[in-house]
């Protein structure tokens, strides 16, 4: 209250740590709360008696925080991935607003941008990453956190919010070869982005296919994001350059 009086703005509020400190693992085995659990019980695993998993009360927990932040309108973020993310956050995932990692990275994007599907997503390096790994942000539309530098940042800021104004897609309609290349998707209709990831310490002559017909494009005008400039296909195949350990964008504007 003191800080809005003073002028400060709320977008929400922000959990620390969450599920951590061994939360995991541990049970509760005080019969008189298991009347007010809603989730279902449990049993121990050394014992066999009947308990409420901390992990399901916490996710009980998320759903009453959840439901008061948005009926005033507010957000919900957690810090909630270290060097693991919690298996468990897949049924907590539903109430929360934004993703965060107490980490240079998410040690497991896929799964966090699964879970999250079109939520955004940030981590929190203390210092400032190579410019590689700045990038590799945009394969997974998650926005790389404080700590780096500003300029880096800034360089790809604009399109990751274009990224996110797009829509993570789960099915990207397009493969890549060599395979040791990561591919994925992000819009659909008239402007679809395909972002590629070189894991490799070599750069990379990358051959990508669309499938125009499910991408409902007849054709398209393809070109490279970041000022790139066009690319043409050849028999069918979009050649992409992708320098080690670098990603790249490729956006297809529908004809």
């Amino acid at each position: 209250r003191e800080m809005e009086a003073a002028g400060a703005h709320y977008d929400g509020i922000g959990l620390d740590s969450l599920g951590g400190y061994g939360q995991l693992s541990r049970a509760n085995y005080r019969r008189e709360h298991f009347h007010y659990a809603h989730l279902p019980l449990s049993f121990g695993a050394t014992d066999r008696k009947p308990v409420q998993v901390a992990a399901f009360a916490t996710v009980e927990w998320l759903q009453e925080l959840a439901r008061d932040m948005h009926g005033r309108g507010l957000v919900l973020m957690t810090n909630c991935s270290w060097g693991v993310t919690p298996g468990w956050l897949t049924f907590g995932a539903p109430y929360l607003d934004i993703f965060g990692a107490e980490a240079t990275q998410f040690a497991d994007p896929d799964f966090i941008r699964a879970i999250a599907y079109r939520k955004p997503c940030t981590d929190l390096p203390y210092k400032p990453r190579p410019e590689s790994e700045v990038a590799w942000h945009l394969l997974h539309g998650i926005f790389p956190g404080h700590g780096n530098e500003i300029a880096v940042m800034s360089k790809y800021a604009g399109m990751l919010r274009e990224l996110e104004a797009a829509g993570w897609e789960p099915i990207t309609h397009a493969r890549v070869q060599p395979e040791a290349l990561r591919i994925e998707r992000f819009g659909s209709g008239d402007k679809v982005y395909l972002i590629v990831h070189n894991p490799g310490a070599e750069p990379v002559d990358a051959r990508i296919s669309v499938d125009v017909r499910s991408l409902g494009m007849a054709g398209f005008a393809a070109e490279l994001g970041l000022g790139g400039g066009t690319v043409q296909a050849k028999d069918g195949i979009l050649p992409v350059r992708v320098e080690a350990q670098g990603t790249t964008v490729l956006v297809l504007q529908k004809r």
